[in-house]
């Protein structure tokens, strides 16, 4: 289960937090928080966390699942718009506890496209 919410407020433009609710790889029941901020480029920076009934013995060092990443539009260093984009992300460690199935496209990505944060800031919306 996941749940979005972009906060109406002036002194949190432009942030998506993410919640997900479930059951991740290793069988564990748990909850991750993705906090993500878009900028006038259109870069967007996020950090995750994930918190699962696996105790810190079970789950090893770090006892729980974190992260950050970075997603930056290919039209920024290039003259034709384009919607691709790189993504560059780090996790100090990469176990099943806390982890989600890898997937391409996430739900809100294939069924909210045309949702301003997914597209760039132009001169019309920009401040």
């Amino acid at each position: 289960v996941s749940g979005y919410y972009y906060p109406q407020w002036d002194f949190l433009q432009d942030l998506m937090i993410q919640v997900d609710v479930g059951q991740f790889l290793a069988g564990d029941i748990g909850t991750q928080v993705n906090v993500s901020k878009q900028f006038k480029s259109g870069v967007i920076a996020g950090a995750f966390a994930s918190i699962s009934d696996l105790s810190a013995d079970e789950f090893g060092e770090g006892s729980f699942t974190k992260g950050f990443y970075i997603s930056i539009p290919f039209d920024i260093m290039t003259v034709k718009p384009s919607n691709n984009r790189a993504f560059f992300s780090w996790q100090p460690l990469t176990r099943d506890g806390g982890q989600k199935l890898g997937r391409k496209y996430s739900l809100i990505e294939l069924t909210d496209e045309r949702n301003p944060w997914y597209q760039r800031p132009n001169a019309s919306n920009a401040e």
